[in-house]
C-alpha cells in the first residue's frame, strides 16, 4: 500500500479502494501489516454504471456495475463505507469522465 498514492485511495474500515485509469481496485488489509494488503475484486471502470448513497448512513457509497467486471460475474452491486465518500465520489467520477467520455 506504500506504494498507491494516497490521492487515488479511499480508506475504509475494512478496506482500501485504489482507484487507477482503468480498474477499482479492492484490497483488504493485512491483520498485523498495514502496509500490506491483499486483493479481494477487481473491477473495470468502463463497466461502472452508477455510483448511488444514502443519507441515513454517512459516508456508504455504493458502485453499481453492467456486466461482468473484473473479478466478479454478472450484475454487481459493492457497498463500502470510507472515511470521505463524497472525495471517493468524485475521485471515481474523475477517472471515469477522463478515460471512458468524449
Amino acid at each position: 500500500l506504500s506504494d498507491t498514492n494516497p490521492e487515488d485511495m479511499c480508506i475504509g474500515s475494512s478496506c482500501v479502494l485504489a482507484v487507477s485509469e482503468g480498474y477499482i481496485i479492492e484490497l483488504i488489509r493485512h491483520p498485523d501489516r498495514q502496509e500490506y494488503a491483499h486483493l479481494e475484486a477487481k473491477f473495470a471502470i468502463a463497466d461502472l454504471e452508477k455510483i448511488t448513497s444514502r443519507r441515513s448512513l454517512k459516508n456508504l457509497m455504493i458502485l453499481h456495475f453492467g456486466k461482468s467486471s473484473g473479478t466478479e460475474k454478472g450484475p454487481t452491486k459493492c457497498a463500502y463505507v470510507v472515511q470521505e465518500s463524497r472525495k471517493c465520489i468524485d475521485l471515481i467520477k474523475a477517472y471515469y469522465v477522463a478515460n471512458f467520455t468524449n
